[in-house]
């Protein structure tokens, strides 16, 4: 039996994805620059905040909640939580930002989204792999110290992935029809940030106020990511099935947004 697709799909794929290639190169240009030196301002961001809860933890005494050193700690929750924050940003923001190439027929929303989404995710993965790197050549951290089960590490980037998509469709779709979602977006991502268990875990919270915080998804992604990188630390607080449960629900009614839009022909009106 031959399972081998069409000539005429495989063509549409290979049409989207050399779209979707040179949309992250312009994409790229865009937001970093021309110049190499500004892809520096992507490190910016999460040394800061390691910086300053790092700080904040010597401050006021309080203990590593896991048996790793502190950067492991924080980068395990920083990087996670960043990469689905901007990833949702972008998503919210990339018809918007280039309706005009919506004239050329090969590109479409879905194609912008997707190039905008993947290179974040690209981004925030090169940049947390130099900070691993960067600790293990001149702070001695062993780098086992960020793989203590390889393949369950790659499921869980695999679901970060997947989750940070089908939220950056779903906020695309809504922002066609919500103009200020973008904004609702930003701000519902700051209040993120104290719920996803950046600096925490869920078993050093109350039992009721851990009930609440595992609603979050991406709470769930980030005991997930610490679990499979942090050795000794083996979390019994999160389904690796549900954050692709809430991809699924995110990514269905953004495609059917999609749709909407299309059918009544406001898509081109964007």
């Amino acid at each position: 039996m031959d399972f081998s697709l069409p000539p005429k799909v495989l063509r549409l794929f290979e049409t989207f994805g050399r779209v979707v290639h040179a949309l992250m190169l312009r994409e790229a240009r865009t937001r970093f620059g021309k110049q190499r030196l500004g892809y520096l301002w992507a490190f910016a961001e999460p040394l800061f905040l390691l910086l300053a809860l790092w700080f904040f933890y010597d401050l006021v005494g309080r203990r590593n909640p896991v048996n790793a050193s502190m950067p492991a700690f924080l980068l395990t929750g920083i990087f996670p939580f960043m990469a689905f924050r901007s990833s949702g940003v972008r998503g919210a923001t990339a018809v918007q930002s280039n309706t005009p190439l919506l004239v050329h027929p090969m590109v479409q929303p879905f194609s912008i989204v997707t190039s905008r989404v993947v290179l974040e995710l690209v981004t925030y993965m090169a940049v947390a792999l130099v900070f691993v790197a960067v600790l293990w050549i001149y702070f001695g951290e062993p780098l086992a110290g960020f793989a203590d089960e390889p393949l369950n590490l790659a499921m869980a980037v695999i679901g970060l992935s997947v989750l940070s998509f089908a939220f950056g469709v779903f906020n695309a779709g809504v922002s066609q029809i919500i103009g200020f979602w973008p904004e609702v977006i930003k701000a519902t991502g700051r209040g993120l940030f104290f719920i996803s268990g950046v600096f925490f875990t869920m078993d050093s919270l109350p039992p009721r106020l851990r009930e609440i915080i595992m609603l979050n998804p991406v709470a769930h992604v980030i005991e997930w990511i610490r679990s499979a990188a942090l050795p000794g630390f083996d979390s019994l607080h999160y389904d690796p099935v549900y954050p692709f449960i809430w991809a699924g629900w995110l990514l269905a009614c953004g495609l059917f947004i999609d749709w909407l839009l299309r059918l009544s022909g406001k898509a081109e009106a964007h």
